[in-house]
C-alpha cells in the first residue's frame, strides 16, 4: 500500500482494517453521500481515509478491472478529494451510459464509459519513488464527467491505450485537467480523441447539443498527449476536443496550455462554436505522418463563434498529404461567423515529403469561410505549402454557396526558409477587404484587398519619399510638410468619424487620402497628377468591407475641404528661408557663415507653431562661454571622435545624416518608426492619424524652438573652433547650439514613447543614437546634444499635455 511521508505505524492498522468492512464503514465519515449497496471485500481492500491534510480517499490500484474499476467508482460517488496510487486496470466492458445526446448527434463514441464522475471531485495521482505517474490501463472512455454544476479536476495521471477517449466531458461547471499523460489511444468507429469537453459532434445547424452545460473555467494545462494508435487515411486521431459549450450568462473560460501533443492525425486542438473565450498558448504540436481521411487537416483548428487567441504555439506538421494546414480558422455557419480571432507568434513548420502536390487548402494558416475581422500577426512560417497563409478560394463545398471571408488582416508575418507552390500569401476570390501588411509575395484574386498600412501611414510614406527625392526639400520644409500632411489627415479621419451619423456612412480612409493628395500637391504642384492617380486607386480597392462608392465620395469630400483649410493655414505661417534683415555677430566664439551662402532659416522662429505659444518659450540657457573648461572638454572630444573615428561611430553618424544636406532623413525615419508601431498595435485609421499628426506637430515645434536658440546665442561650430577637427557629414549652414537632430528627433520620439510607453526605452534610445551621431560626425558639441534633446523633450510633453487627445480635430489657428 502506498505510505505518505509522515505517516506513523497506526495508519496501517487502520488500512488493513477496511479489510473485511463493506462500504458501510466508509462511508460513515460522509454518510450523506455513501451509496446503498454494499462493496465486495476486495474492492474495500483497495480502499483507504488519507488522513494527510488534504483528507483525500486513496484508492491502490490492484491490476483486476473487476477491482480497479468499482473501487474508483465508489470513491469518486463520495466526491472530495480522491488519491489514485499504483496501477489500475480498467480493460473491462463499460457499464455507465453516456447520455442519449451523444446517440442523437451522431458522435463516434460508445455507447457506455468506465467510470462516471457526477460530482464535485478531485482525482490525483502521486509519483512514484521514481517519480512515475499513477497508471490506468485500458478502458473504454475510463473517466466520463457528466456533474452539470459541479467543479472536477483532474491530475497527475497516465492513461496508457483507452478505448475512444481518455477523460469525456458532458457536463461541468469548472473542469482542471492537468500533468497528466496519455500514451495512445485505440480508435472506436474510427475516431479517438484524448480529451473530449463536448455536449454534440461536430455542431451545425441540426446538431445544437446542450452548450449550458458546460460552464466556467476550462484548464487544460502541462498534459503530455499522445494519441498514436490511428491508421493513417482511415481513423481520426485528435487531440484535445471541445464542441458546443458555454451560452451567455453562463460562459467557459477555456486555457490550453503547455501542452505537448503528437501523433495525430486530424487536430491536436478542435474548437468549434463556444459561448466564451479560449486562449490557446504555449503548446508543443507535432503530427506524426500519418493522416485522417478529412479532405482539409488542420493541426490547431478554432471554428465557429467565440472568441479566440491562439498564440506562441509551436506546431509541426508532418502529414503526408497536400491538404494540410498548421492553423485553420473557419466558419461553415454563416450564423455563427469566427470573428476577431487573434493568431499570434506562432512557429510552424510545415514538413511535408519532397514531391507533395498541394490543394486550395494548403498553408500555414487559413483563414476562410464566414470569417470576419480576424487578425493574423507575427507568426513565423517554415517549410513548404501552396501558401503561408492563405483565404482558400472557395468555402464552405459546394453544393452550398460560397462565404465572403471579410476584413481579415495580415500584419509582418515571417516566412523563414519557406517554399510555396503559389505565394507567401494567397487572397482567393471570395476574399473581401482583406488588409496585408509586412514582407512576402502576394497572389490576389479577392476584391478590395489592401496591401500596405492604413491610409494615414500609406501616404506618410509618399510623403517620405518625396522629401527623399527632391533635392530642394530641406530639413526644415520636410518636417513643415511632415506636419501639415499630419495635420490634415487626422482633421478629415476626425471629419469622417463625426459625419457617420449623416445619410452617407463616410470612409475614414477616404478622407484621409483625399486630404493627404490635397496638401502634397500645393508642397509639389509638379505631382499632382499622380496624387490624384494615387487617390482614385484607393478608391477602386474599398478600404473597408462593406464601403460604398458613396461612402467613399462622401469621405473624400471632406478630405478636400479639410485639405483646403489646412492648405490656407500653411500660406500664412510665416515660413520663410530668407535672411533679409539678419545680421551676422562678429565675435569670439561666435558662427560664420560659409563663403557665399546665406545661413539656413534664420527667421525659421518667425514661423506659427503649432502647440508652443512662442518660439521661444522653452529657450535654453546659454552654452558654456568659447573658451571656458566646459566648452574645452567639449571640444577636445570631438576632436578625439575626428582623429580616431570606429568604423561604428562612422556608420552611426553617417546613418543619421541628410545627404548633402538638403533631403531631410531624420524625419522620414522618425516617421517610418512611428507607421511600425501604428502596425505593431494594430491601430485604426483615426488613432493612427493622430499619433502621426501629434509627433510631426511637436517635431516642427522643436525645430523652430531650435532656431531661436541658435539664432539667439551664433555658437561656433566645433571644425571652426579646431580646424583639425574633420566632418565625415555634411555640415549645416547655421550655428551649432543646440542640436537640431537632437532637439527634433527628442521631440519625435518622446511622444511615440508617450503613446507606446511599452516600447520607450526603445525609441528613446534612438533619440539618444541621433543626437551622439552628430558629435560623432564631428559637426556638434555634447552640450549641442545635451541641449537639444531636453529641449525636443520639453516640447514634447508640452504638447501631449495641450493635445486634442484623439477626440477631436485641431483649431487651425
Amino acid at each position: 500500500m502506498l505510505r505518505q511521508p509522515g505517516e506513523h505505524s497506526s495508519r496501517k492498522a487502520i488500512a488493513f482494517g477496511l479489510v473485511a468492512a463493506s462500504f458501510t464503514f466508509l462511508s460513515g465519515c460522509e454518510p450523506s453521500t455513501s451509496p446503498s449497496r454494499s462493496l465486495s471485500p476486495e474492492v474495500s481492500r483497495s480502499l483507504s481515509r488519507d488522513y494527510a491534510p488534504a483528507h483525500g480517499l486513496v484508492v491502490h490500484g490492484t491490476g483486476d478491472p473487476s477491482v480497479d474499476v468499482p473501487a474508483v467508482q465508489a470513491a469518486v460517488d463520495q466526491g472530495g478529494n480522491v488519491i489514485l496510487a499504483g496501477h489500475f486496470s480498467f480493460d473491462a466492458p463499460p457499464t455507465k451510459p453516456l447520455a442519449p445526446a451523444f446517440a442523437l448527434t451522431g458522435a463516434a463514441v460508445p455507447p457506455g464509459a468506465e467510470v462516471l464522475i457526477a460530482k464535485a471531485v478531485t482525482i490525483s495521482g502521486p509519483e512514484d519513488e521514481q517519480g512515475g505517474l499513477t497508471t490506468i490501463d485500458g478502458g473504454t472512455i475510463p473517466f466520463y464527467i457528466a456533474a452539470q454544476g459541479q467543479s472536477v479536476t483532474i491530475r497527475g495521471l497516465r492513461f496508457v491505450r483507452p478505448t475512444s477517449v481518455a477523460i469525456l466531458a458532458y457536463a461541468v461547471s469548472g473542469l482542471a485537467i492537468s500533468s497528466t499523460r496519455i500514451d495512445g489511444v485505440v480508435p472506436f468507429a474510427h475516431q479517438s480523441n484524448g480529451i473530449a469537453i463536448v455536449t454534440s459532434n461536430v455542431p451545425n445547424a441540426s446538431t445544437l447539443g446542450n452548450p449550458e452545460l458546460v460552464a466556467g473555467s476550462l484548464e487544460i494545462e502541462g498534459n503530455d498527449i499522445d494519441v498514436a494508435g490511428g491508421t493513417s487515411g482511415v481513423d481520426n486521431s485528435l487531440g484535445l476536443v471541445v464542441f458546443n459549450v458555454g451560452v451567455a450568462g453562463a460562459e467557459v473560460d477555456a486555457r490550453v496550455a503547455h501542452n505537448r501533443i503528437r501523433n495525430v492525425t486530424e487536430p491536436a486542438i478542435d474548437f468549434r462554436r463556444i459561448g466564451g473565450r479560449a486562449i490557446i498558448e504555449y503548446n508543443e504540436i507535432t503530427t506524426g505522418a500519418p493522416f485522417g481521411p478529412n479532405p482539409r487537416n488542420q493541426a490547431l483548428r478554432v471554428v465557429n463563434t467565440g472568441s479566440y487567441r491562439v498564440a506562441h504555439n509551436s506546431i509541426r506538421c508532418e502529414w503526408a498529404n497536400g491538404v494540410a494546414t498548421g492553423i485553420g480558422v473557419f466558419s461553415q455557419v454563416a450564423a455563427w461567423p469566427i470573428e476577431h480571432a487573434e493568431i499570434f507568434d506562432n512557429d510552424i513548420d510545415m514538413r511535408v515529403p519532397a514531391g507533395t502536390a498541394f490543394t486550395a487548402f494548403s498553408a500555414g494558416i487559413a483563414v476562410f469561410g464566414y470569417a470576419q475581422n480576424n487578425v493574423v500577426r507575427d507568426n513565423r512560417i517554415r517549410g513548404a505549402a501552396l501558401a503561408g497563409i492563405s483565404i482558400p478560394s472557395v468555402f464552405p463545398l459546394p453544393p452550398a454557396p460560397p462565404a465572403t471571408s471579410q476584413g481579415n488582416t495580415f500584419i509582418n508575418n515571417r516566412f523563414v526558409d519557406f517554399v510555396p507552390s503559389d505565394a507567401d500569401i494567397f487572397v482567393g476570390n471570395h476574399a473581401f477587404a482583406t488588409r496585408i501588411v509586412g514582407q512576402g509575395t502576394v497572389d490576389d484574386q479577392g476584391t478590395g484587398t489592401v496591401v500596405g498600412p492604413t491610409a494615414a501611414a500609406r501616404w506618410n510614406a509618399i510623403a517620405g519619399a518625396q522629401t527623399l527625392t527632391h533635392a530642394a526639400v530641406s530639413q526644415q520644409l520636410g518636417a513643415r510638410i511632415f506636419a501639415y500632411l499630419s495635420l490634415a489627415q487626422y482633421n478629415a479621419a476626425s471629419g469622417a468619424e463625426d459625419a457617420k451619423g449623416g445619410e452617407h456612412r463616410a470612409s475614414a480612409p477616404a478622407a484621409v487620402a483625399a486630404a493627404s493628395a490635397a496638401v502634397l500637391g500645393s508642397f509639389y504642384p509638379d505631382q499632382t497628377a499622380s496624387f490624384d492617380a494615387l487617390l482614385a486607386a484607393q478608391e477602386s480597392e474599398s478600404q473597408r468591407p462593406g464601403e460604398r462608392h458613396s461612402d467613399f465620395a462622401a469621405g473624400a469630400a471632406i478630405g478636400r475641404a479639410v485639405g483646403a483649410a489646412v492648405i490656407a493655414r500653411a500660406a500664412t505661417d510665416g515660413f520663410t528661408s530668407s535672411a533679409d534683415g539678419v545680421i551676422i555677430p562678429v565675435c569670439p566664439g561666435c558662427w560664420t557663415s560659409a563663403q557665399g551662402k546665406i545661413p539656413v532659416f534664420p527667421r525659421l522662429s518667425e514661423m506659427r507653431t503649432f502647440f508652443l505659444k512662442t518660439a521661444s518659450q522653452f529657450r535654453p540657457g546659454p552654452p558654456p562661454a568659447f573658451g571656458s573648461p566646459a566648452f574645452l572638454t567639449d571640444l577636445a572630444e570631438v576632436r578625439s571622435f575626428s582623429d580616431n573615428r570606429t568604423h561604428v561611430q562612422d556608420s552611426i553618424a553617417k546613418f543619421w545624416a541628410s545627404p548633402g544636406g538638403f533631403s531631410n532623413v531624420a524625419m522620414a525615419y522618425t516617421n517610418q518608426i512611428a507607421t511600425r508601431e501604428i502596425d505593431k498595435f494594430h491601430l485604426n485609421e483615426l488613432r493612427a492619424a493622430h499619433v502621426l499628426a501629434v509627433m510631426n506637430m511637436a517635431a516642427m515645434d522643436a525645430f523652430i524652438a531650435s532656431h531661436d536658440a541658435k539664432y539667439t546665442y551664433w555658437t561656433i561650430r566645433p571644425p571652426q573652433a579646431d580646424p583639425g577637427i574633420v566632418p565625415d557629414i555634411p555640415l549645416p549652414n547655421h550655428p551649432s547650439y543646440p542640436s537640431n537632430h537632437a532637439s527634433v528627433t527628442g521631440a519625435s520620439m518622446a511622444v511615440l514613447a508617450a503613446l507606446f510607453p511599452s516600447d520607450a526605452n526603445y525609441l528613446n534610445g534612438l533619440a539618444d543614437q541621433a543626437a551622439l551621431s552628430r558629435i560623432y560626425g564631428g559637426i556638434h558639441y555634447r552640450f549641442d546634444m545635451n541641449a537639444g534633446l531636453t529641449l525636443g523633450r520639453t516640447v514634447a510633453n508640452y504638447a501631449l499635455e495641450h493635445d486634442v487627445d484623439g477626440h477631436a480635430a485641431y483649431a487651425l489657428r
